[in-house]
């Protein structure tokens, strides 16, 4: 296995379990907020306050994630290791090649801006709100209807879909993500348990980059959607946090990318001299044979 092989492995296994830290802790915290939530499911008719129970349960789970979220977005992660190289070695076009990556800055990761999850996540939130309500309400003014048969029921099912619909939109926009790699821009849309979408982006290709900001919102919130154009098509990344700092990352990688590119030619016609050079000392070192 050669050592840029070792190397994307290394990489990958590092940002499998990077993100496998992650999934650990929710799962965490959403084991206690279901072991809370069935608790107040069989003491609902006990204890008046259940209903409030279960949802400083829920705001105390959504506290817990974002933080474990924003801890586990700041913890690094080994994405690049250095390469030693002998100076005394006269490298050929290949080497250059494998050099290529090595030389470029790391990759970065972006995800998509916390809107949108908010785009996502606003409709089972309001739903599961006017539920609750509605139970703790009802429960507070003994309003008749929540006498009838089954309406706790339903209503608490209706809660807990509503719950899970806002933790897949969740797990959809952390795994939204924006890598800018040495040699391509690439945005990943992956949907939990479903497809993954990968739009790709060679920086040899990329001819110009811009962005655009639509209304107050995104305006305030500081993100947009970033443009690349590639050939005579557009690649379009919608909810990209800080656009213009990512367009001038993508813009220098694309001047960095063409200055690797141009020392790789040279490198091979220097190359190719150096091999015709010796081909032509050792042609000359040669003794001559003679012939009778």
């Amino acid at each position: 296995m050669s050592k840029m092989q070792e190397k994307k492995d290394s990489m990958q296994n590092s940002d499998l379990n990077h993100l496998r830290i992650l999934i650990i802790q929710m799962l965490k915290g959403m084991i206690l907020l279901a072991a809370c939530l069935l608790l107040c499911w069989i003491l609902f008719y006990k204890i008046t306050a259940a209903p409030a129970i279960a949802s400083a349960a829920i705001i105390g789970f959504f506290i817990y994630a974002i933080r474990v979220w924003l801890r586990w977005r700041k913890a690094p992660t080994n994405l690049t290791s250095a390469a030693a190289s002998n100076p005394d070695h006269q490298s050929t076009p290949q080497d250059t090649k494998k050099e290529l990556r090595e030389e470029l800055p790391k990759k970065i990761i972006y995800r998509a801006h916390w809107a949108f999850f908010v785009n996502l996540a606003y409709r089972p939130v309001l739903i599961f709100l006017v539920f609750l309500f509605f139970l703790i309400a009802g429960k507070e003014e003994n309003w008749p209807i929540i006498a009838y048969p089954g309406i706790v029921p339903i209503c608490l099912i209706v809660m807990v879909c509503m719950f899970l619909w806002i933790v897949y939109s969740f797990f959809d926009w952390i795994n939204d993500l924006y890598i800018i790699e040495p040699d391509s821009v690439k945005d990943i849309n992956k949907k939990p348990f479903a497809k993954k979408d990968i739009n790709i982006a060679m920086m040899g290709k990329i001819q110009s980059v811009r962005f655009r900001k639509k209304g107050i919102i995104q305006l305030l919130l500081n993100f947009g959607t970033l443009v690349i154009v590639v050939g005579e098509s557009e690649v379009d990344f919608d909810f990209v946090p800080e656009p213009e700092k990512v367009q001038q990352l993508i813009l220098q990688r694309v001047e960095e990318y063409e200055r690797l590119q141009k020392q790789l030619e040279t490198d091979k016609q220097q190359f190719f001299i150096h091999e015709l050079v010796t081909a032509l000392k050792q042609s000359s070192s040669q003794p001559e044979v003679k012939t009778e």
